[in-house]
């Protein structure tokens, strides 16, 4: 999972079809290096959302036997739950700040609280994805990389020079970073530098 799935802030979701809504099921599970999951999980109808110690619950949120668009979005201070695009529960996110170690689709922990249903286009994004962006993908016909790219302009075919939402970037031929100009409201590194 290291280098997979951001500690700090992300998005993970999937189409899911549960054949049934009774009992405790997975969907997914990340466990953290020392302590902490992010979790995502069926209890009956319910919809119960962990990071790292705080479970978040959306009551009947699922419906069997039908394909449902299920996120979890973590920000370092929140986490937000919504199914079919639509916003159905939060709360205060804290406990899971240690690097991710495994994790496991469709089931817990390799045996236990196994999914009884169908899980597809399983998508983690590196960062916390806003509500517009998670309607927009339900509501696509489009794969999630149509919908979440942030590349905005590429003017050489080996794409040395590119401009995206965070800044103006340049590399080398043998990839080496050049130039960078970043716009964030936050630090980045690249190319051995934080701007």
């Amino acid at each position: 999972t290291s280098g997979n799935v951001d500690p700090a802030k992300g998005t993970i979701m999937a189409w899911v079809y549960p054949y049934s809504t009774s009992g405790a099921a997975y969907f997914w599970r990340v466990t953290g290096a020392v302590a902490g999951n992010i979790i995502l999980r069926t209890n009956g109808a319910n919809l119960e959302a962990f990071w790292g110690t705080q479970q978040i619950t959306a009551t009947g949120a699922l419906t069997a036997n039908t394909w449902q668009h299920v996120a979890v979005v973590y920000d370092s201070a929140t986490l937000y739950v919504y199914v079919n695009g639509a916003y159905v529960a939060s709360g205060t996110a804290s406990g899971f700040d240690t690097l991710p170690a495994n994790m496991f689709v469709g089931i817990s922990d390799g045996t236990n609280n196994p999914f009884n249903g169908l899980i597809d286009d399983l998508c983690i994004l590196g960062y916390a994805s806003p509500a517009n962006e998670i309607r927009a993908i339900y509501e696509s016909n489009a794969p999630v990389f149509a919908e979440t790219s942030t590349f905005s302009f590429r003017p050489t075919p080996k794409g040395l020079l590119w401009a995206d939402d965070e800044g103006l970037w340049m590399k080398d031929t043998a990839a080496n970073p050049v130039f960078g100009i970043y716009g964030g409201d936050a630090t980045k590194s690249w190319g051995g530098f934080t701007m």
